[in-house]
């Protein structure tokens, strides 16, 4: 800004000295300079302005807005422009000067013109080099006082670069590859690197990343520029909600339209974070676009997250977490299968009494026939009887047991579970590699015989409408932007939902809440 300034001035000093020259050889005593420096002085002021950015200082504009009227004056009293030039340049100075009593108590005479009229050129041009000069000192001091911009949340940051996407390096205790391994480190994963020391085979990294810390060698990392770049890449940025019910609005401004109110603690994938508002996503609609709105800045704490090395104790919980789901899968799938084999059991009890029945009946039916047939006839030889024996009640069926319900929605939800940290893919249908939020739930209720359409507008039509009050685990959850349903979840109990979030966060678990929910329905009964 500092050049920019020097050359306006310098651009300046020349029209001056032109205007000069140009008022003795062509127009000396006509009054008309004075116009051109009122001119020329308020053009300079305006663009200092423009260029230091204090558009708010009283004085500059001021004296701008002086030098415009002025000139309008001077057009209609040319005599009266040397005094106009002499009392702008008052102004720029910070003197106090009235035009009007100037102009009604003095009255020069034209030989006298040319003088004064050099005279304020040569003010004008001293006004111009002192408020050029200040400028310059208010922007030197701005600069050093100016507080430093944000280090990039991606510095410092070294990021893994390996050949195979799926494959891994061992973190170790040592810079050998003999040493202990304390941990593994996956492809695209951020480390803090607290040192560089000479190992096995070159150099190694001492590094820490997540809970790990320990040696890597340094030829499987991106540092400086190369890592600060991956890592934007590869960064995740979320934002958790810091105060309750907060409003989700359709555009950056407190007067647009709210779309749903937040929960506190929810955690949201962060699209774009400025000063006033952070744009954050609720996921993707059936067609595929963004699902998202604003909310106050001050009321999401936004963060930038990485994947990270694993211990080996960490990895051993996580296999043992997987097994444990895993295992709860298949217990719930036994039960049902155990429930599958007791309905088959009492079904074919219920006909073998059914059929007995029928039999007992029959039989009942024909001795009453006989009797009937022996009454008859002894009373044409006047021989009294007996009475029918009436035929017995048949024996009620039990009941059926009340867990069956139960036992099929705990199969569902267990089943659903396994695929948790799996990640979403738009248009999907893989619970293992990859689906969308219908996709999950189309292929959860697959595995139970139920069929579903890939559409989570089309699947709020199928099943049975149930109140958000009354859910049970394996009902499915809809939401929606205005009326318009975008996505579906499965609820699992206790106000939780499983479902395919978004790419960032993948198959996961939410509070039912994370927005409002629009409507349920059963594929249960």
């Amino acid at each position: 800004m500092n050049k920019l300034l020097r050359k306006t001035y310098k651009q300046t000093r020349r029209v001056l000295r032109k205007t000069k020259r140009f008022y003795k050889k062509n127009i000396s005593g006509n009054g008309l300079t004075p116009l051109v420096i009122i001119g020329l002085i308020g053009i300079t002021i305006l663009a200092i302005a423009l260029i230091v950015g204090d558009t708010d200082n009283s004085r500059i504009l001021a004296v701008a807005n002086r030098a415009q009227e002025l000139s309008e004056e001077s057009k209609s009293e040319p005599q009266s422009n040397e005094y106009s030039a002499r009392a702008l340049v008052g102004a720029l100075q910070g003197d106090d000067v009235d035009i009007f009593k100037l102009l009604e108590s003095e009255k020069a005479s034209e030989s006298q013109s040319v003088s004064r009229a050099q005279q304020a050129e040569n003010a004008a041009e001293e006004a111009v080099a002192e408020t050029f000069a200040e400028a310059e000192t208010e922007a030197a001091t701005e600069a050093q006082t100016e507080p430093e911009t944000p280090p990039s949340p991606y510095a410092d940051i070294a990021v893994t670069n390996l050949d195979d996407a799926e494959s891994y390096v061992n973190v170790r205790s040592e810079p050998s590859a003999e040493a202990e391994k304390l941990g593994k480190i996956y492809n695209d994963c951020a480390a803090k690197i607290i040192e560089t020391v000479d190992g096995e085979d070159g150099n190694w990294y001492y590094i820490e990343s997540g809970s790990v810390t320990g040696y890597i060698k340094s030829k499987y990392f991106l540092t400086g520029e190369d890592a600060e770049q991956r890592a934007a890449e590869i960064g995740k940025i979320f934002g958790r909600i810091n105060v309750g019910g907060l409003r989700l609005r359709t555009e950056p401004s407190v007067e647009s339209d709210i779309i749903t109110s937040l929960w506190e603690g929810e955690i949201y994938s962060v699209l774009d974070d400025d000063f006033d508002f952070t744009k954050i996503t609720l996921g993707k609609d059936d067609e595929g676009n963004e699902v998202a709105g604003y909310v106050k800045s001050e009321y999401i704490d936004v963060y930038v997250d990485f994947d990270t090395a694993i211990s080996l104790e960490e990895e051993a919980a996580r296999i043992a977490e997987e097994e444990r789901l895993a295992r709860e899968a298949r217990e719930a799938e036994e039960r049902l299968e155990a429930e599958r084999l007791e309905r088959e059991r009492q079904a074919a009890e219920q006909a073998e009494r059914d059929r007995q029945a029928a039999e007992q009946a029959e039989r009942d039916r024909q001795a009453a026939a006989q009797a009937e047939r022996d009454r008859q006839a002894a009373a044409q030889q006047q021989t009294p009887a007996p009475a029918p024996t009436p035929a017995p009640e048949p024996a009620p069926a039990p009941a059926p047991a009340n867990n069956i319900s139960t036992a099929t929605r705990d199969a569902v939800v267990a089943y659903a579970k396994q695929f948790i940290g799996n990640p979403y893919v738009w248009g999907g249908t893989s619970l293992t590699n990859g689906c969308d939020c219908s996709g999950f739930v189309m292929g959860v209720y697959k595995k139970f015989g139920i069929s579903l359409p890939h559409s989570s507008r089309a699947q709020a039509n199928c099943g049975t409408r149930v109140s958000i009050a009354n859910l049970r685990p394996g009902d499915l959850v809809f939401y929606a932007n205005g009326s318009t349903i975008y996505h579906v979840a499965m609820y699992i109990g206790n106000g939780q939902i499983v479902h395919a979030i978004n790419e960032k966060r993948g198959i996961g678990i939410t509070s039912m809440n994370f927005s409002s929910p629009y409507c349920a329905i059963t594929l249960l009964g």
